[in-house]
């Protein structure tokens, strides 16, 4: 199969400077492929999404995802920021270990990603609880509503 006329072949782009993270999901970048810069995994994703013959790639969670890309969360303390980025970090290993490494066929594996949902939500809670224990010594000298809103804001 002669893959020079595709759109995602790895031919040579005029840009010299790779961009040190994945255009997709913010990894590290391996090369350009399909004229963006992206890490092997997502890579990978698209060309076999390419090779499939479908034509049109329908988003199935209503282009409600998980933005892995965000970094920083206007309002949150210091402590919280460092807790969401190690959450994402977990979360986005998580899918991606599932999704491209551990199945022959990755992507196509989406209903079986369902299966470990709960594992994923289980380990959000832990993290949330790890967060409240340390900042009690702050709540505790905050007045009640003050307490209230933190958390809501926090978790929300």
């Amino acid at each position: 199969m002669n893959y020079t006329n595709s759109p995602c072949s790895s031919s040579p782009v005029s840009t010299t400077v790779l961009p040190s993270k994945c255009m997709v999901c913010d990894r590290p970048s391996h090369g350009f492929h399909c004229d963006v810069a992206t890490c092997k995994g997502c890579k990978t994703f698209f060309r076999r999404m390419f090779l499939s013959d479908k034509t049109q790639i329908k988003c199935d969670g209503n282009r409600d995802c998980y933005d892995l890309t965000i970094r920083t969360v206007p309002g949150l303390s210091e402590i919280a920021q460092v807790l969401l980025d190690n959450e994402r970090r977990q979360y986005s290993q998580i899918l991606f270990d599932f999704c491209l490494r551990k199945q022959r066929d990755g992507p196509s594996r989406y209903v079986e990603l369902i299966s470990i949902l709960g594992i994923i939500e289980k380990q959000q809670w832990q993290l949330r609880d790890f967060y409240i224990v340390q900042m009690r010594p702050v709540l505790e000298l905050s007045p009640e509503e003050h307490r209230i809103k933190l958390i809501d804001e926090v978790f929300s």
